[in-house]
């Protein structure tokens, strides 16, 4: 799990006396609700517990909880900042090494899911019900997979300027296209299950918008013919989403 760094003020690793460098190291803090002077006095190795905060193993025979943990900081690949990772895993299996690169690994679905929560609107859910909270949970999944499918396949162009060239290139937005996305497949959807008409070449599927009369192309298929027929299969989820 990746925490703040030891120089931000509201880390967890802030009050342990730890250099200012790569480290491998096991760690140890004392969990209490309690308050006493003494508690106090060494931040280093007590952190309080709000009794609003839900804790199953502290109770009243019980007031104190020692947790255990690793903590592996390493500088990021060609940067001078530096990430603070905890995990539980064994030093004999994983080594520092290794933890960055299950590090690196996982930062994409990290990405993800914070895509997945903001750009595809899965903050909250309108169902009660535990059946149709998982029905809508299912279907922003769907719509965020088929949204980002078709991004994928988008060659970016690089901006026009009068007489100069342009260094970069756009860079997609995410949430306007899960909403093109969205627009598109409640917009053109037919009754009984058949799904929009698409004017599809080897190379393009267009589409034309009948409200602003302006036809474009969606996104450039090198190999995504067969992504049709799979994003045909998909429009039962629109009395989901609407």
């Amino acid at each position: 799990m990746r925490v703040k760094d030891i120089h931000s003020i509201s880390s967890l690793l802030r009050k342990f006396n730890l250099p200012d460098e790569e480290f491998d190291l096991d760690l140890h803090i004392t969990l209490t609700r309690k308050q006493t002077k003494d508690i106090k006095s060494q931040p280093e190795k007590y952190r309080f517990l709000s009794t609003t905060s839900t804790f199953d193993f502290i109770d009243e025979h019980n007031p104190e909880y020692v947790l255990h943990f690793r903590v592996v900081r390493f500088k990021l690949d060609g940067s001078e900042e530096y990430e603070s990772i905890i995990t539980n895993l064994s030093r004999d299996e994983f080594s520092k090494d290794e933890i960055k690169e299950i590090y690196n690994t996982r930062w994409g679905i990290e990405l993800s899911f914070r895509d997945l929560k903001f750009s595809a609107d899965l903050c909250a859910v309108h169902a009660k019900k535990r059946e149709s909270i998982q029905q809508e949970i299912w279907a922003r999944m769907i719509l965020y997979n088929i949204s980002f499918i078709m991004a994928h396949h988008i060659i970016n162009k690089k901006p026009k300027g009068k007489g100069k060239k342009k260094k970069y290139s756009y860079a997609i937005n995410k949430k306007m296209a899960i909403h093109h996305c969205r627009y598109f497949i409640q917009h053109y959807k037919r009754k009984g299950g058949h799904p929009p008409d698409l004017e599809i070449d080897p190379l393009h599927i267009f589409i034309y918008n009948p409200y602003t009369k302006i036809g474009y192309v969606l996104c450039h298929l090198p190999f995504f013919d067969n992504q049709i027929h799979l994003l045909a299969s998909f429009f039962h989820i629109l009395d989901i989403l609407e």
